[in-house]
């Protein structure tokens, strides 16, 4: 029996043993030199065995983190051939899987031309960039692109990776902002101008005016103070729904007899229309915030006004469906093309299209409203064709009176709910 230990840098990581009968032979010095060359050999195989495994761990959890990012990347070596692809860029970029693409050259797989030179450039430089580029087609990406140098050691470049980011939402949401920036300064400015110019003349000493000509300038300057009043109510809830401080002080009241109030308040706004109120059963009692209420119908009106530019009627349809009211606004002007409807109560959302491009507005009015109703549990949506107008519909908990209170579904969580019973 013969034992020697495995030692690697100073520390025994195994033991070599060897055994023979006693009777044929016993072991000597030479057996001994033998065998510790063989453990000494063993410790090496050892050790690259564990360095092996130690690498193939690294690189794993390396793939995973390049493919578990949202960001594509891609790296190629000093021939521009391609080593490394995630499933971020290959979504990004549409790309083939990257086994069939491992080691074709970068112009063959990346068929934006823009993206190939970049790091092409980068590349024969070996200089860092970072360019955004937009892509053609139907879905025009943006893409922002970084591109850094893959150094084995100072100096030696094994090639460059590129950081690959899809930029188009927040490009798009950046274009909206400022777009709606521009927008709110013009529609504060618009109402703004009108009632100072109509003040003004009426402010004059040296014109006598009749008392028809004061009282139509007067309606001006109301009108279009209430528009000043309707657009800074809808930043302030947007600004309030957005950081789940939108309050809602609910009582019981009768919507029919709410949209009597603001039909005819909003009568006066154009001559063209004729806004008529149709009832479809004698009460439509509900448990809700009357003044959230009614800045949903003057949106709605509102916007029935101002696209149906040709004037005619403006219908509101009040009536019961199952344990809810229903209430619907008609308009018979240029209605909404398909693609937009499923867009049409987001944030800043316009149609933009030759026969609205003139009509005023933010893109808030839908999304607040929108906002308002879903908080007293009920739904909004819209029915339109374009050429022949636009329904939009909207319902609320019908108020069910019980013994011990009123029953009605649950305000969401981020709405904070005041009882007014004045």
């Amino acid at each position: 029996y013969l034992a020697v230990p495995i030692t690697w840098r100073g520390t025994t990581t195994g033991v070599l043993e060897v055994a023979i009968p006693p009777r044929e032979r016993s072991f000597g010095d030479d057996d001994q030199r033998l065998l510790s060359l063989f453990a000494s050999q063993a410790a090496i195989a050892l050790e690259n065995a564990n360095l092996y495994r130690m690498m193939a761990e690294d690189q794993r959890r390396t793939e995973a983190m390049l493919f578990s990012i949202t960001d594509g990347v891609i790296a190629v070596n000093n021939e521009a051939r391609i080593i490394l692809v995630n499933s971020a860029a290959e979504r990004i970029l549409n790309l083939p899987p990257f086994p069939y693409i491992e080691q074709r050259h970068v112009k063959e797989v990346i068929r934006v031309p823009d993206l190939a030179n970049l790091f092409l450039r980068s590349l024969n430089s070996g200089r860092e960039m970072a360019e955004e580029i937009r892509l053609e087609g139907p879905e025009r990406k943006i893409l922002e692109v970084e591109t850094s140098l893959i150094e084995a050691e100072p100096g030696k470049s094994l090639g460059i990776i590129a950081i690959i980011r899809d930029v188009t939402t927040l490009r798009e949401l950046e274009q909206a902002k400022s777009d709606f920036v521009s927008t709110v300064s013009h529609e504060l400015r618009t109402p703004l101008t009108s009632i100072k110019a109509y003040t003004a003349t009426l402010r004059r000493r040296d014109v006598n005016f009749d008392e028809e000509t004061r009282q139509q300038f007067l309606g001006v300057i109301e009108e279009e103070t209430d528009r000043l009043t309707r657009l800074i109510s809808d930043l302030l809830d947007m600004s309030r729904i957005e950081s789940g401080r939108m309050e809602l002080k609910k009582r019981d009241f009768d919507l029919v007899k709410l949209a009597e109030i603001v039909v005819g308040k909003m009568e006066s706004q154009s001559a063209r229309h004729e806004l008529v109120l149709i009832p479809e059963c004698e009460s439509a009692k509900v448990h809700a915030d009357p003044d959230k209420i009614e800045q949903v119908l003057v949106n709605l009106l509102d916007n029935a006004i101002k696209y149906s530019p040709q004037g005619g009627e403006v219908e509101v349809n009040i009536g019961r469906h199952r344990h809810m009211i229903r209430c619907s606004v008609t308009d018979h002007g240029v209605g909404i093309p398909a693609e937009h409807l499923p867009h049409i109560f987001e944030k800043f959302h316009r149609v933009d299209n030759r026969s609205t491009r003139e009509v005023y507005g933010t893109g808030l009015g839908l999304y607040v409203s929108k906002s308002i109703v879903e908080a007293h549990g009920g739904n909004i949506w819209v029915e339109s064709e374009p050429g022949k107008g636009s329904t939009f519909h909207f319902t609320l908990p019908l108020l069910q009176e019980r013994e011990g209170g009123i029953k009605e579904p649950d305000p969401e969580a981020d709405i904070n709910v005041v009882e007014d019973h004045d």
